[in-house]
C-alpha cells in the first residue's frame, strides 16, 4: 500500500506464501520510488508473518498480524470434542522497521476465549489436525491511536477489540460475538466478518468534535463464502459508525455507550456480495474509496455515499485483497519494453510495449528505422491507457523505438528492439 516511512513516500508489501487456511507465511517489504527494496521486516523473528496486516504507524514504526497453531485444550469450547487439539492464536507485534526490534507483542489466546467466536459451525472440519486449526479469531486488521493504544479486527468473532498499548489488556470489545459486547449496537451498525477497522477523524466526515465520542470506518462484509456459515445479511457495504459514551448515550448501565450509523456505501450493485477480504479509506479530499474484497472492484464515493468512480479489478478474473488510492510515483529503473514483429504476408510491423511500474507515463512515441543509429517518428502521441500499447505501422522496419513521454512531452526513457521476421 502507498505509505510513508522515515518521511518518504514508499510503497509497502507482503511477500510470502498463503496457505490452504487462508493466512499467510511470509514478510514484509518497503519499496522506494525506483523499485528498491529500502527495508525488510520480520527477517529476525523465529516465526513466520501472516499478510493480512502490515501498516505503518509511526515515521519507523509499523504493526503486523501473525497466525501460529498451537495445542489447546478444548473443553470449555461449546461444539468441540475430544477430537479438537489445535487452533490458531494470533498476534500483534509493534515493529522498528529500521532494526527489526520488537517493541510490543500480544497473543490472543492469553486474552479472548476461544468460546467466544461466532464461527463454531467450523469445528465440524477444523480443530483437529495442526495442518488446519481452529481459526477461532481471524485477525485481520491492526491500528494504534494517539493513546498508545490498539484496535483490532477479528473476523470469525464479528467483533473489534480495544488493547492497552502496556499490559495488553482487553479494555474493551465491540461487537457481536458469543462472549458479548461492552458497546450497545443499534441493529442498523451491526456488522459481521468485518475487515480493515480504522479511527476516524470527525472533521474528515463532516462531524463536531465532543467529548466521549469517537468515530470508526469499517468493511462490513455481513457473510461468509464458508459453507458453514451463519451469515447476519446478504449484501455487503461500508459503513461509519459512532462511539458515543457521553452520559446517558445508552440506558444500559453495564454498556460503556452507544453505537450508531453515521453513513453506509453501497456498491453499484447493491446485490453485490463480499464473501471475504475488502477494505475502506477516507481520502484527503474527503472522499470514501472501498476495496470489495473477493468481489474484484474498486468504488470512490462523496461522504454521503454516492458513487463518482467505480472499476471492476481484470474483468472479475481476479480479487484483491485491499485496495488503496495515493501518491506514488513509480520510477523503475529498467527501460520501457518493447516487442515488434514484421508480418511479410501483410507487409506490417507491429509493435508491443509496456513500461511495467512507472505511473507518469502520459504517451508514447514510436520510432522506426533501417538502423537502431536511424529511425525516423513512425507515430506520436500514442495513448497510455492500458498496461501493454500496440501499434501497428505499415511496412518492415529493422529497429524500432519506444519513448515514454510525461505530461508535458519531455522523455522520461526509452526501448530498443531488433524486429521479429514473420515469414508468409
Amino acid at each position: 500500500m502507498p505509505t510513508q516511512y522515515n518521511g518518504k513516500d514508499v510503497m509497502t508489501f507482503y511477500a510470502g506464501n498463503v496457505d490452504s487456511t487462508g493466512v499467510g507465511f511470509g514478510t514484509y517489504r518497503v519499496m522506494d520510488h525506483d523499485f528498491n527494496t529500502v527495508a525488510k521486516v520480520g527477517l529476525q523473528q523465529p516465526y513466520m508473518h501472516d499478510f493480512h496486516e502490515f501498516q505503518m504507524i509511526g515515521p519507523h514504526t509499523a504493526v503486523f498480524s501473525s497466525y501460529h497453531a498451537i495445542p489447546f485444550n478444548f473443553t470449555d469450547v461449546e461444539g468441540a470434542t475430544d477430537e479438537h487439539k489445535w487452533v490458531f492464536e494470533n498476534r500483534v507485534t509493534e515493529i522498528d522497521v529500521d532494526t527489526d526490534e520488537v517493541l510490543f507483542q500480544w497473543n490472543s489466546i492469553d486474552h479472548i476465549p476461544v468460546n467466544d467466536t461466532k464461527v463454531k459451525n467450523a469445528l465440524k472440519n477444523d480443530g483437529k489436525e495442526s495442518r488446519q486449526p481452529f481459526d477461532y479469531m481471524h485477525l485481520n486488521s491492526i491500528t494504534k491511536d494517539d493513546e498508545g493504544n490498539f484496535l483490532i479486527c477479528c473476523r470469525n468473532l464479528w467483533s473489534l477489540y480495544y488493547i492497552d498499548g502496556d499490559s495488553g489488556k482487553v479494555i474493551w470489545s465491540l461487537g457481536m460475538s458469543d462472549g458479548g459486547s461492552d458497546w450497545e449496537l443499534e441493529e442498523d451498525a451491526q456488522f459481521a466478518y468485518q475487515h480493515h477497522a480504522r479511527w476516524v477523524d470527525p472533521e474528515a466526515i463532516n462531524q463536531p468534535k465532543e467529548d466521549n465520542v469517537k468515530y470508526l470506518s469499517i468493511f462490513d462484509n455481513g457473510m461468509s463464502g464458508a459453507a458453514t456459515a451463519v451469515n447476519l445479511r446478504d449484501t455487503s457495504r461500508g459503513i461509519i459508525v459512532k462511539l458515543d459514551s457521553s452520559y446517558g448515550a445508552t440506558s444500559d448501565k453495564s454498556k460503556i455507550g452507544k453505537v450508531s450509523l453515521v453513513q453506509e456505501f453501497k456498491p453499484f450493485d447493491e446485490t453485490e456480495k463480499s464473501v471475504s477480504q475488502g477494505s475502506m479509506q477516507l481520502l484527503s479530499n474527503g472522499n470514501v474509496f472501498i476495496g470489495w474484497g473477493s468481489s474484484p472492484k474498486v468504488t470512490e464515493h462523496t461522504i454521503n455515499g454516492d458513487i463518482v468512480f467505480a472499476a471492476t479489478i481484470n474483468d472479475g478474473d481476479h480479487v484483491s485483497y485491499r485496495a488503496f488510492k495515493g501518491p506514488f510515483n513509480g520510477r523503475p529503473q529498467d527501460v520501457p519494453a518493447l516487442v515488434s514483429v514484421y508480418d511479410e504476408n501483410k507487409d506490417t510491423t507491429t509493435c508491443f510495449f509496456s513500461w511495467n511500474g512507472a505511473s507518469e507515463v502520459k504517451s508514447w512515441s514510436l520510432y522506426g528505422g533501417s538502423t537502431k543509429d536511424e529511425m525516423e517518428e513512425i507515430e506520436s502521441d500514442i495513448p497510455h491507457n492500458t498496461f501493454e500499447s500496440n501499434y501497428e505501422a505499415t511496412g518492415y522496419f529493422p529497429y524500432t523505438k519506444i519513448k515514454a513521454l510525461a505530461e508535458d512531452g519531455t522523455v522520461i526513457n526509452e526501448g530498443l528492439c531488433q524486429t521479429y521476421f514473420q515469414k508468409a
